[in-house]
């Protein structure tokens, strides 16, 4: 009876066991499935149509240069030409020239140059570019959209000049200023 009893016994420790098992198991279901949840986000997005349109406009010569010959844009309004003789010291040649942002996105200077001169013209010529209010260029400086900026350039013979450092010859000379807009981000700041 004893082996009986404790056959009973095992039997029943096991259909408890698999009794709590399965009650375990449907406990911890129904608790995965409050916790278990499904989530969506849907919006819409609109993105507004954007160009990029920087470029020169209003080449205005200024009264009192040695030529009466104005300066060209090119085609693409990217690059200003222009030739000129300077006979005697106390000449000067002096263009203004627009730059537009015409676009709708914001742009700031990401470089510029200034070159032309050899140490010995720059003895005799003096070569500069400007914004018209005589400020100078700096990296990074705005040029908010629908905003245009007037650069002023300048070549003059100089009048303090030692007899000795003349050129001795017709010189030709070519000179360059180029600025190199890009979109502006958060470094960029007002002149």
């Amino acid at each position: 009876m004893e082996k009986k009893n404790k056959k009973n016994k095992k039997s029943n420790e096991r259909k408890s066991n698999i009794l709590i098992v399965l009650l375990l198991l449907l406990v911890i279901s129904i608790g995965f499935s409050a916790l278990t949840a499904n989530l969506s986000i849907t919006g819409n997005t609109s993105i507004s149509r954007n160009n990029w349109d920087v470029h020169f406009n209003n080449v205005q010569l200024s009264s009192g240069s040695a030529s009466s010959t104005a300066p060209v844009l090119n085609a693409n309004a990217n690059e200003v030409t222009y030739s000129v003789t300077l006979a005697n010291p106390g000449d000067y040649y002096e263009f203004t020239v627009d730059a537009v942002n015409a676009g709708s996105i914001d742009a700031m200077i990401d470089s510029f140059s200034n070159t032309g001169l050899t140490e010995a013209q720059q003895k005799y010529l003096q070569y500069t570019v400007t914004y018209s209010d005589g400020g100078a260029f700096a990296n990074k400086q705005y040029l908010k959209h629908g905003v245009t900026e007037t650069y002023k350039v300048r070549v003059s013979y100089k009048t303090d000049i030692n007899p000795a450092d003349l050129p001795q010859t017709n010189q030709t000379i070519t000179l360059t200023f180029s600025v190199n807009y890009v979109q502006a981000d958060s470094t960029a700041i007002n002149r």
